[in-house]
């Protein structure tokens, strides 16, 4: 687990991967997969240095540390797309079949892995079915349920889980230098998502929760052509629906910590109590149906792609 020790979190994972780099794999294809922001894509280059690392010179070290070895292959989407392209699928069946430049095996990354159409997988399968004893192929992707399963049954399956509370909040002082109470707050509302944590961070993030916590206040007084009117801005500025949805989802989380007299250091609307309280004068729907009407409304973006028309079906279902 060496290997691993700088990498914060997921300790079944550090696990699994020191057990197979020490005993060999019984599949040359690996999923690493779970939510944003834990860790997976560094776990997998971390994998893929220590595979490359053994019987490497000083030089080849070198270029492995620095990420610009020639056996460590990083396959992505291209240009503007949203999928895979066919041609770089194509490109890396010809190349798996090629031998190593300088190590022992060839490491293909593919980020972002459920960004591949079923075709793609089809394309694979007599890859993965008959890989070279010189490949290790590894897909980096949140989905794992988005991979056909005459892929997924040839893997071994490496699960990312959120980042324990405790273990991030010491990591945000160190690493990133916030103070003790601001790093705890960050550490509760997170998720166990370091990429939220950063973008909770950014000033860019602090004007969407602005723009949520004035929508969801004049929803409350029903204020409907303001409404209307922030959601089609929202819809413009191309604002992430995760951001959204998330930041949606904490306003309801902060009202059940006000309500329960609970500790306001960890508010994620720390400006925005007496707002809060006046929305505690209504009904506050269950953290559970909160949850739910999330899911469905992400489930809706990704159906229809129309961002306002789910955010408004959740904000009608969340607000009484």
């Amino acid at each position: 687990m060496q290997a691993y020790e700088h990498l914060i979190g997921n300790p079944r994972a550090k696990k699994l991967l020191t057990a197979l780099a020490d005993q060999g794999l019984n599949s040359r294809l690996l999923i690493f997969y779970g939510i944003d922001g834990v860790g997976k894509t560094s776990f997998a280059k971390r994998f893929a240095q220590v595979l490359l690392s053994r019987g490497a010179s000083t030089e080849q070290q070198a270029k492995i540390e620095g990420d610009s070895h020639p056996d460590l292959v990083h396959l992505e989407v291209e240009g503007k797309g949203e999928v895979y392209s066919m041609a770089t699928i194509k490109r890396f069946i010809e190349d798996q079949s090629l031998p190593p430049f300088e190590a022992g095996c060839k490491v293909y990354l593919f980020h972002d892995a459920e960004a591949m159409l079923t075709a793609h997988y089809n394309a694979l399968l007599k890859t993965i079915e008959e890989p070279s004893d010189t490949s290790v192929i590894i897909f980096v992707m949140n989905e794992i349920d988005r991979i056909i399963p005459t892929i997924r049954s040839r893997a071994i399956e490496i699960p990312f889980y959120p980042i324990e509370e405790e273990l991030l909040a010491p990591y945000f002082e160190k690493e990133w230098g916030l103070k003790e109470a601001e790093a705890k707050r960050i550490a509760v509302a997170c998720d166990g998502s370091l990429a939220l944590a950063r973008e909770m961070l950014d000033q860019s993030h602090q004007e969407v929760m602005d723009q949520i916590a004035s929508l969801i206040k004049q929803t409350y007084i029903r204020n409907w052509p303001y409404v209307y009117e922030a959601l089609e801005v929202l819809e413009s500025q191309k604002v992430s629906p995760n951001t959204i949805f998330s930041s949606l989802a904490y306003w309801f989380r902060d009202m059940h910590l006000v309500r329960a007299k609970g500790d306001l250091d960890l508010l994620y609307y720390r400006g925005y109590v007496s707002d809060l309280k006046q929305c505690l004068l209504s009904k506050v729907p269950s953290l559970d149906m909160v949850d739910q009407m999330i899911s469905n409304a992400l489930l809706g973006v990704q159906r229809h792609g129309k961002l306002s028309r789910s955010t408004e079906y959740a904000l009608l279902k969340l607000v009484p």
